[in-house]
């Protein structure tokens, strides 16, 4: 069997990774194994772990050490937690476009897995709660966080080139979003959710037009497409996106009030408002996004 890494590509990895005593090897089951024996050992076991340095020399050193990997867990630093989405890069090399969104939230260190059609990223934060794996259909296979007690496989093909970054609210919003007993992986409607938007207040955007770049141009009157039917598109979208797509309404709300409508011209304006366009945009949306998840 071949090793996972290129060597080059592991120099690379995250610089405040690089300091951390948290490095394991693995064989070609990726069962964690010592370095000096090249047995088997448990990742719950900290005295098991090596700095960086030894984790390079051993790939180097011994063919039956296939690859290595980071242990996830707390620290003095903070608690190292890792989102893992299976199968969401399409044989073209694309990665989904719900994945890429979830890398633009997080905006931490991801990588490339070693499958070549995952992601890992790693951030520092802890779950909320006991789930720790949700199945999909489209846009990924599955989707693991977790923050104890496992070890990610490292490549060094970074996806996005940052440090490990502090990011519990974003983990939060992700969870919830994905994880929490909010929608059924297995058999109903792939809910998008928020707690900030509920029927009973207004969304609180601030969070959204501070972790997502594309909302917050387009929110503030940015138009980078042709058409203004197009560029109107982009930002319900986006906007649905954060507020749930089963709150049609309250994202047409938000919307009337953005900078973005706010600037249309008189045309735009009388076809917005006179017709049932907007309602009809949302539903298009809807359709291309709210997916049926079987096992």
């Amino acid at each position: 069997m071949e090793r996972w890494h290129n060597m080059r590509n592991l120099e690379t990895i995250a610089d405040n990774l690089k300091v951390e005593n948290r490095f394991i090897h693995f064989d070609k089951d990726k069962q964690p194994i010592s370095y000096i024996t090249l047995k088997p050992i448990s990742i719950k076991k900290e005295g098991n772990f090596m700095n960086y340095k030894k984790a390079l020399e051993g790939l180097k050193n011994s063919s039956k050490i296939k690859g290595i990997g980071f242990v996830l867990g707390n620290t003095p630093k903070g608690n190292f937690c890792g989102l893992d989405i299976d199968n969401c890069i399409d044989s073209n090399g694309v990665l989904s476009e719900e994945v890429q969104k979830i890398i633009d939230i997080l905006d931490t260190y991801a990588e490339i897995s070693p499958s070549g059609k995952g992601v890992h990223c790693i951030f520092f934060a802890r779950k909320q709660g006991n789930i720790c794996k949700k199945y999909f259909k489209y846009w990924c296979k599955c989707m693991e966080i977790y923050d104890k007690d496992r070890y990610f496989t490292l490549t060094g093909i970074a996806i996005n080139d940052k440090n490990v970054e502090y990011r519990q609210k974003e983990c939060d919003f992700i969870y919830e979003k994905y994880f929490s007993n909010s929608f059924d992986s297995k058999k109903g409607l792939l809910k998008n959710t928020y707690t900030h938007a509920s029927s009973k207040e207004p969304l609180n955007l601030v969070f959204a037009l501070e972790n997502d770049r594309v909302l917050n141009s387009y929110w503030h009157g940015n138009r980078p497409l042709k058409s203004e039917s197009e560029n109107d598109f982009a930002l319900l979208g986006k906007i649905l996106f954060w507020v749930g797509y089963e709150n049609p309404d309250v994202a047409i709300q938000h919307f009337l009030e953005s900078p973005y409508f706010k600037q249309k011209d008189e045309k735009h304006l009388k076809k917005v408002l006179d017709t049932n366009y907007l309602i009809r945009t949302v539903e298009k949306i809807i359709n291309l996004n709210v997916e049926v998840v079987h096992e």
